[in-house]
């Protein structure tokens, strides 16, 4: 008798933290959506950086080009 009781309160227990933490799993998928979708915008803002750093050094060569064709074309 005293084991059924026990069980009982064991499945009660069980039912109780189940219905607790749905809500909680509820609230966790919004938020693992939100971080894929902050590390996809991570990826893209990395993947511009690095488009910006080869279009910086471009511009650096191409003014190094402009500075020495200016300087063999001196004004007479």
């Amino acid at each position: 008798m005293v084991w059924w009781i026990l069980g009982a309160g064991l499945a009660a227990g069980v039912v109780l933290l189940v219905l607790v933490s749905l809500p909680l799993v509820r609230r966790l998928r919004p938020l693992r959506l939100a971080a894929e979708r902050l590390q996809a915008r991570q990826g893209d803002a990395l993947a511009l950086q690095g488009r910006i750093e080869q279009l910086q050094s471009t511009v650096e060569a191409v003014t190094a080009k402009v500075e020495a064709a200016s300087a063999h074309r001196k004004p007479s």
